[in-house]
């Protein structure tokens, strides 16, 4: 305190804001020191553990939010701050003998800020984190001899999981401090020896003034420059989500942008742009300049390089003399500054100019929103927060589709994550038809209307005819029965509706209303071909129940069919049925020998996935936000 506070120093550099980062920087570690020791009580270091103690202290813990935002930001504008008074310390020249020793444990108090940033941004274990520090670790891997044992020693063994965090844990809340705190105590004793040298050997005093404390002239101050700082913290805490959302459509979203504290839990399998932080972005964008084999010089040694040169400065005035040391110096720390502005600009531009970059992160965030949502509604899963996306039909089922059906099936023109299959064609890129129906609402009243009217057409099979064997689908018993009894004879759109829905309510879709006893006579009348005109007049066509077999259409309840079987249509679109017919389309209440489509095993997909597939398509999913259907993930 005596040191700080009560120490005289020559009046010539009295009170000044130039003075006030070293102490403002102090403040702030103080207040990391606070916040981190609150997190502490809540934070649990495990791989099943992490994200949910972190959603917990986000969402259930009075100030929660506040606390760990505040700890968060200090951490990113003590680096700011600290860069800024390095750049001060070099071009004031206060490097200079008899303040090297002072000088050098400055810059070893500057790498140690970075290590603890680096060690504390993967600790919540979400996406962001992890993939970051995947990025980081793998780039102090490339370190020339000790970077292989240097990345053992930080992720603990070959993969990320339990002891990579408590690797991190154990480096950011006992390693890094107390060497930050002891070489704090060390570069504040320095400072203080430095001062009295000074004043001792009357440097720069004015005789005609008196020297003055550095309470309160200096010390309000850096109050002042601490309490500012603090402020911005706590204002970029509160509006960051939204302002990481901004220029993205959030509507539908499970959660509300201001409510994205957190990133989806670490998890390799989900799509995730990677990028590291920004104190490591420049050089992480330097070494996309170089070709691959080069690399390591960027990553591995000229980090290295440039410390070593940030060493030297206090030796170049000895070697060169002042002005020309004091010049190198200076010039070297301007281009490091400027250099990694720039770098860190034209990596964080080029992103936000990228139309797919921007969609892709709105993906990211809104499988965070989903994670946050499920989290809220259900607690974490006791296998980890992991298994909160995992076991999600609207997160798991569109990759599914992807996957497994859009070989030959679309979803709503696209392979159920967003993309159009593409084929170059005389020079030009132009999307590839699907061989099978598209099956967006598959199941469905509308689905089922819109095959009854024009089984044919581009979204039925309207494009088998380009595999073999296609064509007779795409002109077979179902088109001409549509030309026949609905393009040509009295069969009605209102027939077809009522078709439709005695399937849909097979399926058991939510959108398939109890039928009334009238509606289902009548249903009953369509498929079996009873059903008469407005005058009562009967309609001659060919019955469903001639080819498919549905108790529900059958008023006698015995539901088989009669000349051609075709589709058992009995539980037709329900998730059983599919589940069956997935496994075994070739079976003979399927498609029997006119079969086409490849079967999927237990062991291509198994069970679980497939009914995920199979919810999503039948869009059932918790949550009021289901759309139609549409995949979150990009």
């Amino acid at each position: 305190m005596h040191a700080l506070l009560w120490l005289n120093f020559p009046v010539n550099r009295t009170s000044s804001w130039r003075y006030v980062w070293a102490g403002s920087l102090l403040l702030m570690f103080g207040v990391e020191l606070v916040t981190g020791t609150l997190l502490m009580t809540v934070y649990s270091p495990s791989e099943t553990a992490a994200w949910g103690s972190v959603q917990y202290l986000e969402t259930q813990t009075q100030w929660g939010g506040i606390i760990r935002g505040l700890h968060h930001l200090t951490s990113r504008l003590m680096l700011v701050v600290m860069v800024w008074h390095f750049l001060m310390v070099v071009v004031t020249a206060a490097y200079r003998q008899p303040r090297e020793v002072t000088y050098w444990t400055g810059l070893l108090l500057g790498l140690l800020t970075v290590a603890m940033a680096i060690t504390g941004n993967p600790l919540p274990w979400d996406q962001e984190g992890y993939q970051a520090y995947q990025i980081e670790t793998s780039m102090a891997g490339t370190i020339p001899l000790v970077g292989g044992l240097l990345r053992t020693l930080l992720v603990g063994g070959a993969e990320f999981g339990n002891l990579t965090l408590t690797r991190l844990y154990t480096l950011h809340v006992v390693v890094l401090p107390v060497s930050a705190s002891v070489l704090l105590a060390v570069h504040f004793a320095l400072v203080r020896r430095d001062k009295r040298r000074a004043h001792a050997a009357g440097v720069m005093i004015d005789p005609e003034s008196t020297a003055r404390s550095y309470w309160p002239y200096q010390s309000s101050r850096n109050l002042a420059a601490f309490f500012l700082l603090t402020f911005l913290a706590a204002g970029l805490a509160w509006k960051w989500p939204t302002w990481e959302t901004r220029g993205m459509e959030t509507t539908g979203w499970e959660l509300a942008p201001n409510g994205l504290r957190l990133t989806a839990p670490a998890d390799p399998d989900l799509p995730h742009l990677a990028r590291p932080e920004w104190y490591v972005r420049p050089l992480y964008e330097l070494r996309h300049l170089v070709p691959a084999e080069k690399e390591v010089l960027i990553t591995g040694l000229l980090p290295m390089v440039i410390v070593g040169l940030l060493c030297l400065i206090p030796v170049f005035d000895r070697v060169v003399g002042k002005a020309v040391g004091w010049a190198l110096g200076t010039c070297l720390t301007l281009v490091l500054v400027a250099g990694s502005g720039w770098l860190l600009w034209a990596g964080w531009s080029q992103d936000h100019a990228n139309p797919e970059f921007l969609k892709a992160k709105a993906g990211e965030l809104r499988l965070a929103a989903r994670a946050l949502y499920l989290a809220r509604e259900n607690g974490i899963p006791p296998e980890g927060p992991r298994a909160l996306l995992q076991g999600d039909a609207k997160v798991r089922g569109p990759r599914l589709f992807a996957e497994h059906c859009a070989g030959c099936h679309t979803w709503n023109g696209h392979d159920g994550l967003g993309k159009l299959t593409q084929e170059e064609v005389a020079g030009e890129l132009r999307p590839v038809r699907g061989t099978a129906p598209d099956l967006a609402g598959f199941g469905s009243r509308d689905w089922v209307l819109r095959f009854l009217q024009d089984p044919s057409g581009p979204s039925f099979f309207g494009q088998t005819d380009q595999i073999p064997g296609g064509e007779r689908l795409k002109a077979g018993e179902m088109a001409q029965w549509t030309r026949e009894n609905v393009k040509t004879s009295g069969l009605q759109t209102v027939h077809l509706q009522g078709v439709a829905a005695l399937l849909a309510r097979e399926a058991g879709l939510a959108e398939a209303a109890k039928l009334t006893e009238e509606e289902l006579k009548l249903e009953q009348e369509v498929f079996t071909g009873d059903a008469v005109d407005a005058q009562g007049e009967p309609l001659e066509y060919a019955q469903c129940l001639q080819c498919y077999e549905l108790k529900a259409g059958d008023p006698d309840g015995s539901g088989s069919g009669g000349i051609s079987p075709g589709l058992d249509l009995n539980g037709y679109g329900s998730e059983q049925w599919l589940v069956d017919f997935v496994r075994n389309p070739g079976e003979k209440r399927f498609y029997g020998k006119k079969n086409m489509m490849p079967a999927l095993d237990t062991e291509r997909l198994p069970e679980r996935e497939l009914r995920l597939l199979i919810q999503w398509m039948r869009v059932e999913w918790q949550g009021s936000q289901k759309g139609e259907g549409v995949a979150i993930a990009p």
